[in-house]
């Protein structure tokens, strides 16, 4: 795992070695083990590693193809990386699946990616073409930030490295609040920063040396969605668990896979990698995405305990009926039944919770003092503010969210970061 920063500028920057030292020391969070940096034409491009697999120092980043052609640095994990190595033609120097997607691009093109199973975050950089590839995995897993305008890409792993190249001030996106206390997340491209943008999941942006950008989507979800009545339960089961080893339904289940899980994912990154600690998301592997869009029938994802309740159902809100009325997880849970104790198999889901109602009296005191002066709070609805949450059961997580914005607020937009 690992922290990528970067920036092109059209005019030379005197000092750029300083801003990308500034950049790459902004993540050392991340990645304690190493770090390096190199000049390209019109900017640098920086790297912090968190090795995990592969600790030879050769596998240190930036990394140069042999011919100096082409050089990389990288975020995350190949995980097929030792099978498409047997692809290669040219001699490899290190063990590492960032030698391979290297050497893949330099060999077959961007294309390459198709071929990787994983999780990843790049900027790829041709120096014949002199252009740059910034790309991101399938379904966002990791991130990538940038800015651009008429004179600087700059782009980062974290926003934080976007504002310490020191280019660019930091605005605050007022159009994000709203859809932050209704998601607890804001969905891609948008970020809390006026200008600073997600690069799309499943995407990458070819960037030349005039800052033209070309955005390219090389992965979506399926388009097919089975809803077949008509299956065999075994054989599907047998090829859901080999999928599963080897490694929700319509509107709502393409909603959680294109906004909801990447929000979700978000929070994953920012706290482990906090602590350099790498998590993996195994249910997010896209082979066993795009099996289960296209082949698990409905009824095997979410199975009703009788017709009838599907209809009632219907008419009651789904904290009542699920996991009463039905089974999520089916082909999940039939898996986990030959590996775990009955009660663990069929426990109702539990999230990981903070007792925010129950701290509302302390979070109210922390409200009155942090959102008197705020500039995008109307601190007169303040009181029916608090009234309204107390109404509602996520009252504590409704309060934390704008003490939260106002926190997040202080600490990134009172501040001078350009120099």
């Amino acid at each position: 795992m690992c922290g990528i920063n970067g920036f092109i500028c059209k005019r030379k920057i005197e000092d750029g070695e300083y801003r990308i030292n500034r950049m790459n020391d902004s993540l050392r969070h991340r990645d304690p083990n190493a770090e390096g940096y190199i000049e390209i034409d019109g900017g640098y491009i920086g790297q912090r590693r968190l090795a995990v697999i592969d600790v030879d120092l050769r596998s240190n980043q930036p990394m140069w193809t042999s011919e100096k052609d082409a050089v990389i640095v990288y975020n995350g994990e190949i995980y097929n990386y030792r099978e498409l190595k047997s692809r290669l033609h040219g001699k490899l120097r290190t063990e590492s699946d960032t030698e391979v997607l290297l050497a893949g691009i330099k060999e077959y093109g961007i294309d390459w990616i198709k071929e990787c199973n994983g999780m990843f975050a790049f900027a790829f950089v041709d120096a014949r073409e002199n252009k740059m590839i910034l790309c991101r995995d399938r379904l966002g897993i990791k991130p990538l930030y940038y800015y651009m305008d008429k004179e600087h890409l700059i782009f980062s792993s974290e926003i934080k490295g976007i504002l310490n190249s020191g280019l660019i001030e930091a605005k605050f996106n007022r159009d994000t609040t709203d859809e932050y206390l209704g998601n607890r997340y804001v969905r891609e491209p948008y970020t809390f920063f006026e200008g600073i943008y997600q690069v799309l999941a499943g995407h990458y942006l070819i960037i030349n040396r005039d800052l033209e950008t070309k955005p390219v989507k090389y992965w979506n979800l399926p388009d097919e969605f089975n809803m077949d009545s008509k299956y065999d339960e075994d054989e599907l089961y047998d090829q859901f668990k080999a999928r599963w080893w080897m490694l929700y339904e319509e509107n709502v289940f393409r909603f959680f896979h294109q906004y909801h899980i990447k929000g979700l994912l978000q929070r994953v990154d920012t706290m482990t990698m906090y602590a350099s600690i790498e998590a993996r998301v195994p249910f997010l592997d896209h082979k066993l995405i795009e099996f289960v869009y296209k082949e698990v029938p409905y009824e095997l994802k979410l199975r009703w305990n009788r017709d009838k309740v599907k209809k009632k159902a219907k008419k009651r809100p789904s904290s009542f009926y699920s996991e009463r009325w039905d089974q999520p997880k089916y082909l999940l849970r039939r898996l986990g039944s030959e590996l775990l104790p009955e009660d663990v198999v069929n426990r109702k889901k539990m999230g990981f919770p903070v007792p925010l109602n129950i701290w509302f009296e302390e979070l109210k005191e922390m409200g009155i003092k942090l959102l008197k002066d705020s500039s995008w709070f109307d601190y007169a609805q303040l009181e029916k503010l608090y009234e309204d949450c107390k109404k509602n059961i996520r009252s504590g997580q409704l309060l934390w969210m704008f003490i939260n914005i106002e926190l997040f607020r202080k600490m990134y937009f009172e501040r001078e970061w350009r120099y």
